[in-house]
């Protein structure tokens, strides 16, 4: 059964839906308030947004220009480090080389350090 809208338009009578999105944090508060059925619901909700933002990093992380992951060794196993300079930034390339497997120590004792 539908009603008519005061434009003369259908729309559901029983049915108020509301599309949005709620951060994780909140989902849990509501969670930690609810009753059983809505409590389950929202862990529901809870796992599969974790699933899809577990999914969104692992393709972020796989579509990198330059893969942080171990790098290849040369014959014989002597390593082959690199430390690289964020400068406070959030992307997800490595950054600027800074120092390099045998290189001389740098002025930045944090860069010798990691090295």
């Amino acid at each position: 059964m539908s009603a008519r809208t005061a434009q003369g338009s259908p729309r559901a009578a029983s049915r108020h839906s509301l599309a949005c999105i709620l951060p994780p944090d909140l989902l849990i508060e509501l969670a930690r308030g609810a009753d059983a059925a809505h409590r389950d619901s929202l862990l529901s909700t809870l796992a599969i947004d974790q699933g899809l933002r577990v999914a969104r990093a692992e393709i972020a992380a796989r579509t990198l220009q330059h893969p942080t992951a171990v790098g290849r060794t040369t014959a014989g196993g002597a390593p082959t480090r690199r430390i690289y300079d964020q400068a406070h930034s959030s992307d997800q390339v490595p950054g600027r080389l800074v120092r390099s497997e045998g290189d001389p120590p740098d002025a930045d004792h944090s860069v010798n350090h990691g090295l």
